[in-house]
Protein backbone atom coordinates (compact mmCIF):
# COMPACT_ATOMS: atom_id res chain seq x y z
CA UNK A 1 0.00 0.00 0.00
CA UNK A 2 1.21 3.82 -0.48
CA UNK A 3 1.24 6.01 2.57
CA UNK A 4 0.64 9.45 1.44
CA UNK A 5 2.48 11.77 4.10
CA UNK A 6 -0.88 13.80 3.96
CA UNK A 7 -4.46 11.79 4.65
CA UNK A 8 -6.58 14.19 3.45
CA UNK A 9 -4.84 13.61 -0.22
CA UNK A 10 -5.28 10.23 -0.34
CA UNK A 11 -8.99 10.92 0.39
CA UNK A 12 -8.29 13.08 -2.88
CA UNK A 13 -6.90 10.37 -4.44
CA UNK A 14 -10.11 8.45 -3.64
CA UNK A 15 -12.90 10.39 -4.18
CA UNK A 16 -10.79 10.82 -8.06
CA UNK A 17 -10.74 6.68 -8.52
CA UNK A 18 -14.49 7.01 -8.12
CA UNK A 19 -15.83 9.76 -10.52
CA UNK A 20 -13.26 8.51 -12.78
CA UNK A 21 -14.52 5.27 -13.02
CA UNK A 22 -17.96 6.83 -12.60
CA UNK A 23 -17.33 8.48 -15.80
CA UNK A 24 -16.97 5.22 -17.50
CA UNK A 25 -20.34 3.75 -16.02
CA UNK A 26 -22.54 6.99 -16.88
CA UNK A 27 -21.22 7.15 -20.04
CA UNK A 28 -21.80 3.62 -20.77
CA UNK A 29 -24.59 2.51 -23.45
CA UNK A 30 -27.07 0.42 -22.16
CA UNK A 31 -30.58 -1.02 -22.07
CA UNK A 32 -31.67 1.46 -19.48
CA UNK A 33 -29.91 4.31 -21.34
CA UNK A 34 -28.99 4.05 -25.08
CA UNK A 35 -27.05 6.69 -26.61
CA UNK A 36 -29.94 8.69 -28.52
CA UNK A 37 -32.40 7.12 -26.87
CA UNK A 38 -32.81 4.05 -29.24
CA UNK A 39 -32.94 0.87 -27.94
CA UNK A 40 -31.69 -2.44 -28.97
CA UNK A 41 -28.64 -1.24 -30.77
CA UNK A 42 -25.46 -3.00 -30.84
CA UNK A 43 -23.67 -0.66 -29.05
CA UNK A 44 -25.10 -2.11 -26.34
CA UNK A 45 -21.97 -2.25 -23.42
CA UNK A 46 -20.17 0.56 -25.21
CA UNK A 47 -18.00 3.58 -23.26
CA UNK A 48 -17.29 6.59 -24.74
CA UNK A 49 -13.68 7.30 -25.96
CA UNK A 50 -13.56 11.01 -26.36
CA UNK A 51 -15.70 14.14 -26.19
CA UNK A 52 -14.93 17.72 -27.66
CA UNK A 53 -16.34 19.69 -25.23
CA UNK A 54 -17.06 22.95 -27.27
CA UNK A 55 -19.08 21.22 -29.96
CA UNK A 56 -20.66 17.94 -28.24
CA UNK A 57 -18.50 15.78 -30.54
CA UNK A 58 -18.20 12.58 -29.96
CA UNK A 59 -17.06 9.26 -30.56
CA UNK A 60 -17.37 5.46 -29.26
CA UNK A 61 -14.97 3.08 -28.00
CA UNK A 62 -13.22 -0.04 -29.71
CA UNK A 63 -11.25 -2.76 -28.04
CA UNK A 64 -8.73 -1.61 -26.00
CA UNK A 65 -10.63 1.66 -24.63
CA UNK A 66 -13.25 -1.19 -23.79
CA UNK A 67 -10.55 -2.73 -21.50
CA UNK A 68 -8.88 0.04 -19.92
CA UNK A 69 -12.85 0.83 -18.68
CA UNK A 70 -12.80 -2.68 -17.85
CA UNK A 71 -9.98 -2.58 -15.75
CA UNK A 72 -11.18 0.95 -14.47
CA UNK A 73 -14.12 -0.44 -13.16
CA UNK A 74 -12.51 -3.33 -11.40
CA UNK A 75 -9.91 -1.45 -9.97
CA UNK A 76 -12.24 1.02 -8.14
CA UNK A 77 -14.53 -1.98 -7.43
CA UNK A 78 -11.49 -3.50 -4.81
CA UNK A 79 -10.05 0.19 -3.51
CA UNK A 80 -12.97 2.45 -3.07
CA UNK A 81 -15.73 1.10 -0.38
CA UNK A 82 -17.41 4.37 -0.04
CA UNK A 83 -20.06 6.30 -0.35
CA UNK A 84 -23.27 4.33 -1.47
CA UNK A 85 -24.32 5.36 -5.09
CA UNK A 86 -27.98 5.76 -5.69
CA UNK A 87 -29.67 2.27 -4.40
CA UNK A 88 -25.95 -0.03 -5.02
CA UNK A 89 -22.82 0.12 -4.13
CA UNK A 90 -20.13 1.28 -5.96
CA UNK A 91 -18.47 -2.28 -6.40
CA UNK A 92 -21.56 -3.02 -8.20
CA UNK A 93 -22.43 -0.17 -10.06
CA UNK A 94 -18.78 -0.84 -11.07
CA UNK A 95 -19.06 -4.79 -11.88
CA UNK A 96 -21.30 -4.23 -13.50
CA UNK A 97 -20.49 -2.09 -15.81
CA UNK A 98 -17.40 -3.92 -16.56
CA UNK A 99 -19.41 -7.08 -17.58
CA UNK A 100 -21.58 -5.12 -20.12
CA UNK A 101 -18.23 -3.93 -21.64
CA UNK A 102 -16.72 -7.42 -21.88
CA UNK A 103 -20.19 -8.40 -23.60
CA UNK A 104 -19.67 -5.22 -26.16
CA UNK A 105 -15.67 -5.94 -26.31
CA UNK A 106 -15.99 -9.83 -27.39
CA UNK A 107 -18.17 -9.04 -29.83
CA UNK A 108 -15.00 -7.86 -31.67
CA UNK A 109 -13.73 -11.14 -31.43
CA UNK A 110 -13.16 -13.23 -34.70
CA UNK A 111 -14.47 -16.93 -33.83
CA UNK A 112 -14.75 -18.10 -37.27
CA UNK A 113 -12.36 -20.54 -38.67
CA UNK A 114 -13.01 -20.28 -42.20
CA UNK A 115 -9.87 -18.42 -42.58
CA UNK A 116 -7.47 -19.58 -39.66
CA UNK A 117 -5.22 -16.55 -40.07
CA UNK A 118 -8.33 -14.51 -38.33
CA UNK A 119 -9.13 -16.98 -35.63
CA UNK A 120 -8.97 -15.37 -32.11
CA UNK A 121 -8.12 -11.59 -33.42
CA UNK A 122 -9.92 -8.54 -32.19
CA UNK A 123 -11.45 -6.30 -34.34
CA UNK A 124 -10.26 -2.52 -33.89
CA UNK A 125 -13.38 -0.67 -33.69
CA UNK A 126 -16.64 -2.60 -34.39
CA UNK A 127 -17.67 -6.16 -35.38
CA UNK A 128 -17.50 -4.89 -39.07
CA UNK A 129 -13.77 -3.41 -38.78
CA UNK A 130 -11.77 -5.12 -41.19
CA UNK A 131 -7.78 -3.99 -39.38
CA UNK A 132 -6.58 -4.98 -36.03
CA UNK A 133 -3.93 -3.05 -34.21
CA UNK A 134 -2.59 -5.82 -32.55
CA UNK A 135 -1.31 -3.62 -29.42
CA UNK A 136 -4.88 -2.25 -28.76
CA UNK A 137 -5.97 -5.76 -28.89
CA UNK A 138 -3.76 -7.38 -26.60
CA UNK A 139 -5.23 -5.05 -23.84
CA UNK A 140 -8.71 -6.40 -24.74
CA UNK A 141 -7.29 -9.41 -23.59
CA UNK A 142 -5.78 -7.80 -20.38
CA UNK A 143 -9.39 -6.81 -19.67
CA UNK A 144 -10.78 -10.84 -19.86
CA UNK A 145 -7.76 -12.25 -17.78
CA UNK A 146 -8.61 -9.26 -15.10
CA UNK A 147 -12.21 -10.64 -15.05
CA UNK A 148 -11.23 -14.03 -15.26
CA UNK A 149 -8.96 -13.59 -12.37
CA UNK A 150 -11.55 -11.80 -10.63
CA UNK A 151 -15.00 -14.52 -11.75
CA UNK A 152 -13.10 -17.85 -12.50
CA UNK A 153 -15.64 -17.64 -15.35
CA UNK A 154 -14.41 -19.69 -18.29
CA UNK A 155 -15.34 -17.97 -21.29
CA UNK A 156 -13.03 -15.29 -20.55
CA UNK A 157 -9.79 -17.10 -20.06
CA UNK A 158 -10.93 -19.36 -23.12
CA UNK A 159 -11.30 -15.93 -25.40
CA UNK A 160 -7.58 -14.56 -23.53
CA UNK A 161 -6.27 -18.03 -24.59
CA UNK A 162 -7.27 -17.67 -28.08
CA UNK A 163 -6.22 -14.69 -28.49
CA UNK A 164 -2.65 -15.27 -27.18
CA UNK A 165 -1.86 -17.89 -29.48
CA UNK A 166 -3.36 -15.85 -32.28
CA UNK A 167 -1.25 -12.71 -31.31
CA UNK A 168 2.45 -14.60 -31.00
CA UNK A 169 1.01 -16.77 -34.24
CA UNK A 170 -0.59 -14.05 -36.37
CA UNK A 171 -0.24 -10.83 -34.77
CA UNK A 172 3.50 -10.92 -34.54
CA UNK A 173 6.44 -11.47 -37.30
CA UNK A 174 8.46 -15.18 -37.02
CA UNK A 175 10.76 -13.38 -34.61
CA UNK A 176 7.97 -12.93 -32.01
CA UNK A 177 7.99 -8.97 -32.89
CA UNK A 178 4.33 -7.77 -32.90
CA UNK A 179 3.03 -6.32 -36.04
CA UNK A 180 1.73 -2.69 -36.19
CA UNK A 181 -1.31 -3.89 -38.61
CA UNK A 182 -3.42 -6.80 -39.45
CA UNK A 183 -5.73 -6.98 -41.92
CA UNK A 184 -8.62 -9.28 -41.51
CA UNK A 185 -9.80 -9.74 -45.51
CA UNK A 186 -5.74 -11.14 -46.13
CA UNK A 187 -4.46 -11.91 -43.45
CA UNK A 188 -1.51 -9.01 -44.57
CA UNK A 189 0.41 -6.98 -41.94
CA UNK A 190 1.67 -3.79 -42.32
CA UNK A 191 4.82 -2.79 -40.09
CA UNK A 192 5.03 0.88 -40.64
CA UNK A 193 7.42 3.42 -39.08
CA UNK A 194 5.15 3.23 -36.02
CA UNK A 195 7.01 0.67 -34.55
CA UNK A 196 8.74 0.65 -31.45
CA UNK A 197 9.30 -0.16 -27.89
CA UNK A 198 5.50 0.45 -27.72
CA UNK A 199 5.06 -2.97 -29.00
CA UNK A 200 6.36 -4.80 -26.00
CA UNK A 201 3.72 -3.41 -23.98
CA UNK A 202 1.33 -5.50 -25.37
CA UNK A 203 3.58 -9.01 -24.43
CA UNK A 204 1.98 -8.97 -21.10
CA UNK A 205 -0.58 -10.52 -22.64
CA UNK A 206 1.82 -13.58 -22.42
CA UNK A 207 2.79 -12.50 -18.89
CA UNK A 208 -0.85 -12.00 -17.51
CA UNK A 209 -1.80 -15.92 -19.53
CA UNK A 210 1.21 -17.25 -17.78
CA UNK A 211 0.40 -16.10 -14.05
CA UNK A 212 -3.74 -17.67 -14.45
CA UNK A 213 -2.40 -20.76 -16.10
CA UNK A 214 0.94 -21.74 -15.51
CA UNK A 215 1.31 -22.94 -19.06
CA UNK A 216 4.96 -22.39 -20.56
CA UNK A 217 4.19 -21.51 -23.85
CA UNK A 218 3.47 -17.56 -22.50
CA UNK A 219 6.55 -17.72 -21.28
CA UNK A 220 8.48 -18.60 -24.10
CA UNK A 221 6.54 -16.04 -26.15
CA UNK A 222 7.23 -13.57 -23.50
CA UNK A 223 11.33 -14.23 -23.65
CA UNK A 224 11.38 -13.60 -27.42
CA UNK A 225 9.99 -9.97 -26.78
CA UNK A 226 11.92 -9.14 -23.87
CA UNK A 227 15.78 -9.57 -25.31
CA UNK A 228 14.68 -7.24 -28.47
CA UNK A 229 13.03 -4.62 -26.05
CA UNK A 230 16.34 -4.37 -23.69
CA UNK A 231 17.95 -4.50 -27.43
CA UNK A 232 16.58 -1.61 -29.01
CA UNK A 233 16.37 0.72 -25.33
CA UNK A 234 19.92 -0.28 -25.71
CA UNK A 235 20.58 1.34 -28.96
CA UNK A 236 18.33 4.37 -28.24
CA UNK A 237 16.01 3.34 -29.56
CA UNK A 238 13.61 5.63 -27.27
CA UNK A 239 11.31 7.31 -29.45
CA UNK A 240 8.91 6.14 -32.10
CA UNK A 241 7.57 7.82 -35.17
CA UNK A 242 4.69 7.66 -37.47
CA UNK A 243 1.48 6.86 -35.61
CA UNK A 244 2.83 5.73 -32.37
CA UNK A 245 5.25 9.12 -32.22
CA UNK A 246 3.76 10.23 -28.41
CA UNK A 247 4.94 6.62 -27.22
CA UNK A 248 8.52 6.85 -25.97
CA UNK A 249 10.42 7.68 -23.03
CA UNK A 250 8.97 10.85 -22.86
CA UNK A 251 6.29 9.93 -20.60
CA UNK A 252 4.64 7.19 -21.92
CA UNK A 253 6.13 3.69 -23.29
CA UNK A 254 2.96 2.29 -23.57
CA UNK A 255 4.23 -0.34 -20.15
CA UNK A 256 7.21 -1.35 -22.18
CA UNK A 257 8.87 -0.79 -18.40
CA UNK A 258 5.93 -2.88 -16.84
CA UNK A 259 6.81 -5.36 -19.34
CA UNK A 260 10.68 -5.57 -18.04
CA UNK A 261 9.82 -5.89 -14.63
CA UNK A 262 7.66 -8.78 -16.03
CA UNK A 263 10.67 -10.37 -17.09
CA UNK A 264 12.74 -10.11 -14.32
CA UNK A 265 9.75 -11.33 -12.16
CA UNK A 266 9.36 -14.36 -14.68
CA UNK A 267 13.01 -14.89 -15.55
CA UNK A 268 15.17 -13.62 -12.55
CA UNK A 269 17.57 -11.82 -15.35
CA UNK A 270 19.12 -8.99 -13.47
CA UNK A 271 19.71 -7.42 -17.13
CA UNK A 272 15.74 -6.74 -16.68
CA UNK A 273 15.68 -5.40 -13.76
CA UNK A 274 18.05 -3.02 -14.28
CA UNK A 275 17.02 -1.91 -17.72
CA UNK A 276 13.31 -1.27 -16.21
CA UNK A 277 15.09 0.75 -13.78
CA UNK A 278 17.03 2.34 -16.09
CA UNK A 279 13.74 3.57 -17.93
CA UNK A 280 12.33 4.91 -14.54
CA UNK A 281 15.16 7.13 -13.80
CA UNK A 282 15.22 8.44 -17.12
CA UNK A 283 11.30 8.95 -17.04
CA UNK A 284 11.55 10.98 -13.63
CA UNK A 285 14.63 12.81 -15.41
CA UNK A 286 12.06 14.34 -17.97
CA UNK A 287 9.11 14.82 -15.57
CA UNK A 288 8.15 19.04 -15.93
CA UNK A 289 8.56 20.52 -12.80
CA UNK A 290 4.73 20.37 -12.19
CA UNK A 291 4.31 16.63 -12.39
CA UNK A 292 3.62 16.49 -16.17
CA UNK A 293 5.34 14.82 -19.01
CA UNK A 294 5.48 15.41 -22.45
CA UNK A 295 4.26 11.64 -23.33
CA UNK A 296 0.28 11.79 -23.90
CA UNK A 297 -1.39 10.85 -20.14
CA UNK A 298 2.08 10.11 -18.71
CA UNK A 299 1.19 11.78 -15.94
CA UNK A 300 -1.34 8.74 -15.16
CA UNK A 301 0.67 6.20 -17.01
CA UNK A 302 4.05 6.48 -15.91
CA UNK A 303 2.45 7.19 -12.54
CA UNK A 304 1.47 3.40 -12.69
CA UNK A 305 4.77 2.16 -13.72
CA UNK A 306 6.51 4.34 -10.57
CA UNK A 307 3.67 2.71 -8.51
CA UNK A 308 5.31 -0.81 -9.35
CA UNK A 309 8.19 0.41 -8.73
CA UNK A 310 7.54 1.88 -5.67
CA UNK A 311 5.99 -1.35 -4.56
CA UNK A 312 9.74 -3.34 -5.43
CA UNK A 313 11.45 -0.28 -3.62
CA UNK A 314 13.60 -3.19 -1.76
CA UNK A 315 14.64 -4.74 -5.07
CA UNK A 316 15.56 -1.52 -6.23
CA UNK A 317 17.95 -0.07 -4.08
CA UNK A 318 21.25 1.16 -5.67
CA UNK A 319 19.26 1.65 -8.61
CA UNK A 320 16.72 3.87 -7.77
CA UNK A 321 16.36 6.85 -5.25
CA UNK A 322 13.36 5.75 -3.36
CA UNK A 323 12.80 9.37 -2.15
CA UNK A 324 12.73 10.87 -5.74
CA UNK A 325 10.67 8.27 -6.62
CA UNK A 326 7.94 8.80 -4.02
CA UNK A 327 8.33 13.10 -4.62
CA UNK A 328 8.12 12.12 -8.48
CA UNK A 329 5.24 9.38 -8.05
CA UNK A 330 3.08 12.16 -5.86
CA UNK A 331 3.76 15.49 -8.42
CA UNK A 332 1.97 12.92 -11.21
CA UNK A 333 -0.91 12.21 -8.84
CA UNK A 334 -1.00 15.52 -7.71
CA UNK A 335 -0.48 16.71 -11.77
CA UNK A 336 -3.32 14.62 -12.81
CA UNK A 337 -5.98 15.66 -10.44
CA UNK A 338 -5.86 19.12 -12.17
CA UNK A 339 -6.65 17.41 -15.44
CA UNK A 340 -10.24 16.03 -13.95
CA UNK A 341 -13.28 17.91 -14.61
CA UNK A 342 -15.34 18.38 -11.64
CA UNK A 343 -17.33 21.83 -11.92
CA UNK A 344 -19.09 21.22 -15.14
CA UNK A 345 -22.19 19.05 -14.18
CA UNK A 346 -22.75 17.60 -17.77
CA UNK A 347 -22.60 13.67 -17.70
CA UNK A 348 -20.58 13.67 -20.84
CA UNK A 349 -17.77 16.02 -18.56
CA UNK A 350 -17.99 15.59 -15.07
CA UNK A 351 -15.20 13.03 -13.43
CA UNK A 352 -13.34 12.84 -16.67
CA UNK A 353 -9.86 13.36 -17.73
CA UNK A 354 -8.93 16.16 -19.77
CA UNK A 355 -6.41 14.49 -22.22
CA UNK A 356 -4.65 13.68 -25.82
CA UNK A 357 -2.49 16.47 -25.74
CA UNK A 358 1.30 16.76 -24.34
CA UNK A 359 2.14 18.51 -20.68
CA UNK A 360 -1.84 18.41 -20.03
CA UNK A 361 -2.13 21.74 -21.76
CA UNK A 362 -4.95 21.58 -23.25
CA UNK A 363 -8.74 20.88 -22.14
CA UNK A 364 -10.16 20.75 -25.08
CA UNK A 365 -11.61 17.15 -24.85
CA UNK A 366 -12.33 14.29 -22.28
CA UNK A 367 -10.51 11.27 -23.26
CA UNK A 368 -10.65 7.84 -22.19
CA UNK A 369 -6.90 7.42 -22.42
CA UNK A 370 -6.34 9.72 -19.39
CA UNK A 371 -9.33 9.45 -17.20
CA UNK A 372 -8.81 5.50 -17.47
CA UNK A 373 -5.45 5.37 -16.77
CA UNK A 374 -5.87 7.70 -13.87
CA UNK A 375 -8.80 6.02 -12.64
CA UNK A 376 -6.89 3.20 -12.13
CA UNK A 377 -3.54 5.12 -10.75
CA UNK A 378 -5.38 6.49 -7.56
CA UNK A 379 -7.55 3.13 -7.35
CA UNK A 380 -4.21 1.55 -6.98
CA UNK A 381 -2.76 4.35 -4.57
CA UNK A 382 -5.31 4.35 -2.08
CA UNK A 383 -6.13 0.33 -2.34
CA UNK A 384 -5.56 -1.25 0.89
CA UNK A 385 -3.32 -4.43 -1.24
CA UNK A 386 -1.71 -4.32 -4.03
CA UNK A 387 -3.94 -4.32 -7.47
CA UNK A 388 -2.87 -5.88 -11.34
CA UNK A 389 -4.64 -3.46 -13.01
CA UNK A 390 -2.04 -2.11 -15.78
CA UNK A 391 0.56 -3.63 -13.24
CA UNK A 392 3.30 -6.48 -13.48
CA UNK A 393 2.30 -7.56 -10.53
CA UNK A 394 -0.58 -9.24 -8.21
CA UNK A 395 -2.23 -11.64 -10.43
CA UNK A 396 -2.52 -14.27 -8.26
CA UNK A 397 -6.40 -15.04 -8.05
CA UNK A 398 -8.12 -14.06 -4.45
CA UNK A 399 -8.83 -17.27 -2.69
CA UNK A 400 -13.06 -16.13 -2.82
CA UNK A 401 -14.11 -15.28 -6.57
CA UNK A 402 -16.71 -12.70 -7.02
CA UNK A 403 -19.82 -14.77 -8.44
CA UNK A 404 -19.96 -13.30 -12.21
CA UNK A 405 -23.44 -15.14 -12.36
CA UNK A 406 -25.39 -12.75 -11.22
CA UNK A 407 -23.55 -9.60 -13.41
CA UNK A 408 -23.92 -11.84 -16.41
CA UNK A 409 -27.39 -13.20 -15.99
CA UNK A 410 -29.10 -9.57 -15.15
CA UNK A 411 -27.45 -8.65 -18.68
CA UNK A 412 -28.90 -11.59 -20.60
CA UNK A 413 -32.49 -10.76 -20.36
CA UNK A 414 -32.51 -7.93 -22.29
Amino acid sequence: MFIHDDPKQMMRYEVAARLSAFWFINNQCTEEKPWGGIHDTADAGRYIYEYHVTNGWARAMGVWGQANGILACLACAEAVATPQIETMSIKDHCLFSAVRAAKYMMSLQVLDSRKQFNFGGFREHTPTTNFSYPRDAATGAFGLLALYRLTGHQEYLDRAVLFGNWYRTYGSDKNGWPHVTFLFDTGKTQDESAAGIWQSGGTLTYHYLYELTGDKVWLDAMKQVADRTVQLLEAGDTESTGAAYHHGMRGNDDFASTFLLACWLQFKDRRYLERFAGNINTLMSRQHPDGSWHGMAGEYMTGLEMLDAWQIRNDLKGLVDENALKASLIKAADFGMTEQERNVHNVRLYGGMYGQNHYGVARDRIHQRSTGYGSILYSRLVAKQPLPYWSAMAWKAPEKKIDSCRYIEAEEVH
